[in-house]
C-alpha cells in the first residue's frame, strides 16, 4: 500500500491527465469527477509502491475499465 506522501505526489502528478482521458470518453464534467474519484480509490488499494513507473498505466487502465463500464 502507498504512504500518504506517495499517494498525494500520483495524485498531484496524475489526476489532471486521469480526468481529461476520462472527460475524452463521457463528456461529462461530473461523472469524470465520480469516476476519477473512485480510479484514485482502487488506485490507493492495490498500486505497487515498489513499482511508480506503472502509475501512470495503472491509472489509465483502471479509468477507462470505469468509465466504459459507466457507459454500458
Amino acid at each position: 500500500m502507498l504512504s500518504d506522501r506517495e499517494f498525494n505526489a500520483a495524485y498531484e502528478k496524475y489526476s489532471r491527465p486521469t480526468y481529461l482521458h476520462i472527460f475524452r470518453i463521457l463528456n461529462n464534467e461530473a461523472v469524470a469527477e465520480e469516476i476519477l474519484q473512485e480510479t484514485f480509490l482502487r488506485f490507493l488499494e492495490k498500486a505497487d509502491p515498489g513499482r511508480p513507473g506503472d502509475f501512470r498505466t495503472f491509472l489509465i487502465h483502471i479509468s477507462h475499465n470505469l468509465a466504459v463500464d459507466y457507459i454500458k
